[in-house]
């Protein structure tokens, strides 16, 4: 894949020191290259995902430092539900042999129309955080997080429906946390 991009924003009720729930809302583009080799041509290609997040998890934090203002790691589970708002694939084929195109072109470009795909997504996801307090409300954060999503009908198990892919993503996060 390349690099995306991930803006969002995120809620959370501390319960106890350790203890916590959080949620939010993001949304992502994720792109990915793609070559694939046929017998007659080979295509190069790159598909473009936006997709919108909304995660429900509960976070164990564990402290770092007991000083006026503390650094803690965090880690985070829990459920994910996501939507793909836009879905495009762009392609380029390159014939292996002689296509009458026109004067030596060799190279057929395709963009395959906007539709949606593994629409209303529900899966899993967990990572993990570190806070470094720089006053005692506002802490720099530092966030990695994992989700593993397929088709609504495929949860919990993924395996109802074959021909919707199970979609794994990774995303990593800087930002500021403020406690109210």
């Amino acid at each position: 894949g390349e690099l995306g991009y991930n803006v969002g924003i995120q809620f959370g009720y501390q319960l106890n020191k350790r203890w916590s729930l959080e949620s939010g809302i993001s949304l992502g583009q994720y792109i990915l290259g793609f070559k694939e080799d046929y017998s007659t041509y080979d295509r190069n290609g790159k598909m473009y995902i936006d997709q919108l997040d909304i995660p429900l998890m509960a976070r164990y934090s564990i402290p770092l430092s007991s000083k006026n203002l503390p650094l803690a790691f965090s880690i985070k589970g829990g459920l994910i539900y996501s939507n793909v708002i836009f879905y495009q694939v762009n392609y380029l084929d390159r014939f292996n042999r002689t296509i009458p195109v026109g004067v030596n072109e060799q190279y057929v470009s395709v963009d395959v129309d906007k539709r949606q795909y593994n629409s209303m997504q529900l899966g899993y996801t967990t990572g993990f955080d570190f806070d470094a307090y720089f006053s005692k409300k506002i802490a720099l954060n530092l966030s990695m997080l994992n989700a593993l999503v397929s088709q609504a009908n495929n949860f919990p198990l993924f395996n109802a429906e074959k021909q919707r892919p199970i979609q794994f993503s990774t995303s990593f996060s800087i930002g500021t946390k403020i406690r109210f």
